[in-house]
Protein backbone atom coordinates (compact mmCIF):
# COMPACT_ATOMS: atom_id res chain seq x y z
CA UNK A 1 0.00 0.00 0.00
CA UNK A 2 2.84 1.91 0.78
CA UNK A 3 4.14 2.31 -2.56
CA UNK A 4 0.66 2.65 -3.69
CA UNK A 5 0.22 5.76 -2.48
CA UNK A 6 3.62 7.26 -2.80
CA UNK A 7 3.03 6.13 -6.46
CA UNK A 8 -0.20 8.02 -6.61
CA UNK A 9 1.76 11.08 -5.14
CA UNK A 10 4.14 11.02 -7.73
CA UNK A 11 1.61 11.12 -10.26
CA UNK A 12 0.32 14.46 -9.31
CA UNK A 13 1.76 17.76 -10.22
CA UNK A 14 1.28 19.15 -7.27
CA UNK A 15 4.50 18.68 -4.80
CA UNK A 16 3.26 15.71 -2.27
CA UNK A 17 2.49 16.98 1.25
CA UNK A 18 5.05 16.59 3.95
CA UNK A 19 2.59 15.17 6.61
CA UNK A 20 1.67 12.46 3.97
CA UNK A 21 5.15 11.47 3.47
CA UNK A 22 6.24 11.75 7.38
CA UNK A 23 3.03 9.62 7.81
CA UNK A 24 4.29 7.03 5.41
CA UNK A 25 7.67 7.42 7.34
CA UNK A 26 5.93 6.37 10.49
CA UNK A 27 4.67 2.93 8.81
CA UNK A 28 8.74 1.69 8.27
CA UNK A 29 10.45 3.26 11.05
CA UNK A 30 13.56 1.92 10.01
CA UNK A 31 12.58 4.14 6.79
CA UNK A 32 12.47 7.05 8.73
CA UNK A 33 15.96 6.28 10.45
CA UNK A 34 17.79 6.69 6.62
CA UNK A 35 15.65 9.64 6.30
CA UNK A 36 16.47 11.44 9.40
CA UNK A 37 20.18 10.37 8.40
CA UNK A 38 19.98 11.68 5.31
CA UNK A 39 19.29 14.66 6.22
CA UNK A 40 22.10 15.15 8.45
CA UNK A 41 24.45 13.71 5.83
CA UNK A 42 27.32 16.21 5.31
CA UNK A 43 26.22 16.53 1.76
CA UNK A 44 23.84 18.84 2.63
CA UNK A 45 25.67 20.80 4.55
CA UNK A 46 23.19 22.54 6.95
CA UNK A 47 24.76 24.57 9.80
CA UNK A 48 22.23 22.81 12.29
CA UNK A 49 21.27 19.09 12.41
CA UNK A 50 17.61 17.93 11.65
CA UNK A 51 15.88 17.07 14.54
CA UNK A 52 12.83 15.57 12.88
CA UNK A 53 11.12 14.01 9.83
CA UNK A 54 8.92 16.90 8.43
CA UNK A 55 12.07 18.81 8.24
CA UNK A 56 14.15 15.62 7.12
CA UNK A 57 11.54 15.34 3.88
CA UNK A 58 11.80 19.24 3.31
CA UNK A 59 15.71 19.21 3.18
CA UNK A 60 15.55 15.88 1.03
CA UNK A 61 12.68 17.44 -0.78
CA UNK A 62 9.17 15.88 -0.83
CA UNK A 63 9.27 14.28 -4.11
CA UNK A 64 12.72 12.38 -3.82
CA UNK A 65 11.26 10.94 -0.38
CA UNK A 66 8.09 10.03 -2.42
CA UNK A 67 10.09 8.13 -5.00
CA UNK A 68 12.20 5.95 -2.04
CA UNK A 69 8.88 4.56 -0.82
CA UNK A 70 7.68 4.12 -4.57
CA UNK A 71 10.34 2.55 -5.70
CA UNK A 72 12.28 0.20 -2.98
CA UNK A 73 10.85 -2.56 -0.76
CA UNK A 74 11.28 -2.17 2.48
CA UNK A 75 14.13 -0.62 4.94
CA UNK A 76 13.19 -3.56 7.17
CA UNK A 77 14.71 -5.79 4.15
CA UNK A 78 11.33 -7.21 3.00
CA UNK A 79 10.63 -7.91 -0.26
CA UNK A 80 9.14 -5.97 -3.16
CA UNK A 81 5.87 -8.41 -2.89
CA UNK A 82 5.28 -8.25 1.08
CA UNK A 83 6.09 -4.63 0.86
CA UNK A 84 3.57 -3.98 -1.36
CA UNK A 85 0.99 -5.57 1.43
CA UNK A 86 2.83 -4.56 4.57
CA UNK A 87 0.89 -3.88 7.22
CA UNK A 88 1.91 -2.39 10.74
CA UNK A 89 3.09 -5.08 13.01
CA UNK A 90 2.61 -4.79 16.90
CA UNK A 91 6.20 -2.70 16.87
CA UNK A 92 5.23 -0.13 14.30
CA UNK A 93 1.80 0.16 15.58
CA UNK A 94 3.59 0.99 19.14
CA UNK A 95 6.31 3.45 17.98
CA UNK A 96 3.32 5.16 15.32
CA UNK A 97 1.12 5.42 19.09
CA UNK A 98 3.93 6.77 20.91
CA UNK A 99 5.07 9.06 18.39
CA UNK A 100 1.07 10.84 17.83
CA UNK A 101 1.10 10.77 21.96
CA UNK A 102 4.16 12.27 22.29
CA UNK A 103 3.68 14.67 19.43
CA UNK A 104 0.27 15.94 20.99
CA UNK A 105 1.66 15.98 24.90
CA UNK A 106 4.68 18.20 23.72
CA UNK A 107 2.17 21.26 21.79
CA UNK A 108 -1.54 20.36 21.93
CA UNK A 109 -1.61 23.11 18.65
CA UNK A 110 0.56 22.33 16.39
CA UNK A 111 -0.41 20.36 13.55
CA UNK A 112 2.89 19.91 11.65
CA UNK A 113 4.84 16.75 13.58
CA UNK A 114 7.64 17.89 15.40
CA UNK A 115 11.44 16.81 17.47
CA UNK A 116 8.28 15.32 20.28
CA UNK A 117 6.39 13.29 17.08
CA UNK A 118 9.83 11.63 15.74
CA UNK A 119 11.15 10.77 19.06
CA UNK A 120 8.27 8.77 19.68
CA UNK A 121 8.29 6.68 16.66
CA UNK A 122 12.42 6.37 17.08
CA UNK A 123 12.30 5.81 20.62
CA UNK A 124 12.04 1.81 20.17
CA UNK A 125 14.21 1.71 17.47
CA UNK A 126 16.62 -0.58 19.06
CA UNK A 127 13.27 -2.78 19.27
CA UNK A 128 13.31 -2.93 15.57
CA UNK A 129 16.97 -3.42 15.09
CA UNK A 130 16.53 -6.61 17.30
CA UNK A 131 13.23 -7.99 15.25
CA UNK A 132 15.41 -7.34 11.89
CA UNK A 133 18.53 -9.44 13.13
CA UNK A 134 16.55 -12.01 15.76
CA UNK A 135 12.91 -12.23 15.30
CA UNK A 136 12.20 -15.61 16.71
CA UNK A 137 13.25 -14.06 19.74
CA UNK A 138 12.14 -10.55 19.51
CA UNK A 139 8.08 -12.46 18.25
CA UNK A 140 8.39 -13.85 22.06
CA UNK A 141 9.27 -10.79 23.66
CA UNK A 142 7.63 -7.73 22.17
CA UNK A 143 4.16 -9.71 20.47
CA UNK A 144 1.32 -10.65 23.55
CA UNK A 145 2.46 -14.13 24.41
CA UNK A 146 2.57 -16.33 27.62
CA UNK A 147 6.28 -15.35 28.00
CA UNK A 148 5.34 -12.95 30.05
CA UNK A 149 3.63 -15.07 32.30
CA UNK A 150 7.42 -16.75 33.01
CA UNK A 151 8.75 -13.24 34.05
CA UNK A 152 6.27 -11.53 35.93
CA UNK A 153 8.14 -9.73 38.29
CA UNK A 154 11.01 -8.74 35.60
CA UNK A 155 11.42 -5.62 33.49
CA UNK A 156 11.65 -5.71 29.82
CA UNK A 157 15.37 -4.39 29.49
CA UNK A 158 16.53 -6.76 32.02
CA UNK A 159 14.51 -9.93 29.40
CA UNK A 160 16.57 -7.90 26.43
CA UNK A 161 19.44 -8.29 28.55
CA UNK A 162 19.27 -11.92 29.15
CA UNK A 163 18.20 -13.04 24.82
CA UNK A 164 20.24 -10.65 23.26
CA UNK A 165 23.08 -9.42 25.94
CA UNK A 166 22.02 -5.49 25.79
CA UNK A 167 18.35 -3.81 26.02
CA UNK A 168 16.94 -1.68 22.97
CA UNK A 169 17.54 1.87 24.76
CA UNK A 170 21.78 0.79 24.08
CA UNK A 171 20.80 -0.11 20.13
CA UNK A 172 18.99 2.66 20.37
CA UNK A 173 21.64 5.36 21.26
CA UNK A 174 23.88 3.55 19.13
CA UNK A 175 21.89 3.92 16.22
CA UNK A 176 21.39 7.66 16.51
CA UNK A 177 25.19 7.90 17.44
CA UNK A 178 26.03 6.14 14.38
CA UNK A 179 23.77 7.66 11.83
CA UNK A 180 24.86 11.09 12.99
CA UNK A 181 21.02 11.74 14.77
CA UNK A 182 21.53 15.06 17.00
CA UNK A 183 22.77 14.39 20.45
CA UNK A 184 19.26 14.90 22.26
CA UNK A 185 17.63 12.75 20.53
CA UNK A 186 20.25 9.62 21.18
CA UNK A 187 20.00 10.81 24.67
CA UNK A 188 16.17 10.27 24.78
CA UNK A 189 16.87 7.20 23.12
CA UNK A 190 18.94 5.66 25.75
CA UNK A 191 17.19 7.49 28.80
CA UNK A 192 13.13 7.49 28.10
CA UNK A 193 12.69 4.07 30.28
CA UNK A 194 14.76 6.33 33.15
CA UNK A 195 14.05 9.63 32.87
CA UNK A 196 14.86 10.43 36.50
CA UNK A 197 18.23 9.32 35.35
CA UNK A 198 18.54 13.17 33.90
CA UNK A 199 18.41 16.02 36.49
CA UNK A 200 15.43 18.12 36.08
CA UNK A 201 17.21 21.47 34.06
CA UNK A 202 18.60 18.58 31.30
CA UNK A 203 18.02 20.25 28.23
CA UNK A 204 16.13 16.18 26.97
CA UNK A 205 14.47 15.71 30.50
CA UNK A 206 11.21 17.11 29.47
CA UNK A 207 11.17 15.09 25.96
CA UNK A 208 12.74 12.24 27.73
CA UNK A 209 9.37 12.30 30.43
CA UNK A 210 7.00 13.15 27.40
CA UNK A 211 8.46 9.95 25.57
CA UNK A 212 7.89 7.80 28.30
CA UNK A 213 4.49 8.96 29.55
CA UNK A 214 3.36 8.76 25.79
CA UNK A 215 4.99 5.04 25.62
CA UNK A 216 3.15 3.77 28.22
CA UNK A 217 0.08 5.58 27.19
CA UNK A 218 0.33 3.72 23.66
CA UNK A 219 0.27 -0.25 25.58
CA UNK A 220 -2.58 0.74 27.80
CA UNK A 221 -4.97 2.00 24.57
CA UNK A 222 -3.62 -1.31 22.74
CA UNK A 223 -0.46 -0.74 21.39
CA UNK A 224 1.83 -2.94 23.60
CA UNK A 225 5.07 -4.04 22.06
CA UNK A 226 6.39 -5.62 25.36
CA UNK A 227 4.54 -5.90 29.42
CA UNK A 228 0.86 -5.80 28.66
CA UNK A 229 -0.61 -2.90 30.64
CA UNK A 230 -4.27 -2.25 31.52
CA UNK A 231 -5.87 0.97 31.24
CA UNK A 232 -6.66 0.77 35.02
CA UNK A 233 -2.46 0.42 35.64
CA UNK A 234 -1.97 2.78 33.63
CA UNK A 235 -4.12 5.15 35.30
CA UNK A 236 -2.91 4.63 38.53
CA UNK A 237 0.90 5.27 37.19
CA UNK A 238 2.75 8.45 39.23
CA UNK A 239 4.11 9.57 35.75
CA UNK A 240 0.79 11.35 34.82
CA UNK A 241 0.77 13.44 38.36
CA UNK A 242 4.28 13.94 37.65
CA UNK A 243 3.52 15.57 34.30
CA UNK A 244 0.88 17.66 35.71
CA UNK A 245 2.81 19.08 38.73
CA UNK A 246 5.69 19.89 36.88
CA UNK A 247 3.83 21.69 33.90
CA UNK A 248 5.14 19.63 31.62
CA UNK A 249 1.36 19.37 30.18
CA UNK A 250 -1.06 22.26 30.72
CA UNK A 251 -3.97 19.95 32.07
CA UNK A 252 -4.73 20.79 35.51
CA UNK A 253 -5.69 17.32 37.13
CA UNK A 254 -4.42 13.62 36.10
CA UNK A 255 -8.25 12.83 36.19
CA UNK A 256 -8.45 15.75 32.40
CA UNK A 257 -5.05 14.50 31.50
CA UNK A 258 -6.12 11.27 30.96
CA UNK A 259 -9.66 11.48 29.87
CA UNK A 260 -7.73 13.49 26.81
CA UNK A 261 -5.47 10.54 26.56
CA UNK A 262 -8.07 8.13 26.03
CA UNK A 263 -9.71 10.55 23.16
CA UNK A 264 -6.78 9.73 21.17
CA UNK A 265 -7.17 6.05 20.29
CA UNK A 266 -9.78 6.96 17.83
CA UNK A 267 -6.87 9.80 15.98
CA UNK A 268 -4.28 6.68 16.37
CA UNK A 269 -6.36 4.37 14.57
CA UNK A 270 -7.32 6.73 11.70
CA UNK A 271 -3.45 7.44 11.33
CA UNK A 272 -2.61 4.07 11.20
CA UNK A 273 -5.00 3.34 8.63
CA UNK A 274 -3.56 5.08 5.36
CA UNK A 275 -6.29 5.18 3.20
CA UNK A 276 -8.02 7.50 5.30
CA UNK A 277 -7.25 11.37 5.59
CA UNK A 278 -4.89 12.71 8.02
CA UNK A 279 -6.91 13.48 11.02
CA UNK A 280 -7.06 16.44 13.15
CA UNK A 281 -5.91 16.89 16.78
CA UNK A 282 -9.30 16.16 18.77
CA UNK A 283 -10.06 19.27 20.91
CA UNK A 284 -9.09 19.05 24.69
CA UNK A 285 -12.10 17.64 27.26
CA UNK A 286 -14.85 21.20 28.27
CA UNK A 287 -13.07 20.65 31.99
CA UNK A 288 -9.30 21.31 31.20
CA UNK A 289 -10.39 24.14 28.50
CA UNK A 290 -11.58 25.71 31.44
CA UNK A 291 -8.83 25.33 33.44
CA UNK A 292 -6.42 26.62 30.84
CA UNK A 293 -8.96 30.04 30.47
CA UNK A 294 -8.88 30.10 34.42
CA UNK A 295 -5.26 30.03 34.68
CA UNK A 296 -4.38 32.72 31.38
CA UNK A 297 -6.68 34.82 33.50
CA UNK A 298 -4.95 37.91 35.28
CA UNK A 299 -3.42 36.91 38.37
CA UNK A 300 -3.79 39.08 41.88
CA UNK A 301 -0.79 41.09 42.67
CA UNK A 302 1.80 39.10 44.18
CA UNK A 303 0.28 35.81 43.88
CA UNK A 304 3.02 33.03 42.86
CA UNK A 305 3.27 30.54 39.83
CA UNK A 306 0.94 27.44 39.73
CA UNK A 307 1.31 25.17 42.16
CA UNK A 308 3.73 22.40 41.17
CA UNK A 309 5.49 24.10 38.58
CA UNK A 310 9.64 23.56 38.86
CA UNK A 311 9.19 20.70 40.97
CA UNK A 312 11.87 17.41 40.63
CA UNK A 313 10.75 14.47 41.20
CA UNK A 314 11.78 11.03 39.90
CA UNK A 315 9.77 8.71 37.77
CA UNK A 316 10.01 5.21 38.72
Amino acid sequence: MLRRLAARLLESSDQPDRRDLVRFSAMDPLMAVWILKGANSLYYGLRSTVDNLSHAVEVLDPRVVAGMFANTPAASGTTEDSYENKSPDVLTKHSVATALLAHWLDNRSRKEPGCAFTAGLMHDIGKHVFALNHPDEAAKIYSASSLWDNFSHTDLLSVEQLFFGLDHTEVGEFVARKMHFPEPLAQVFRTHHDPASLPPYHRVYRMSQIVNAASLGATALGYAAGIPVSWEQCSQDGRWERLVEEGIVPDKTTENLLENIRLQKSRIESYLDLESPLPDIPRPSHSTRAAAERDASPRPSGSGPPSGIGRASRVT
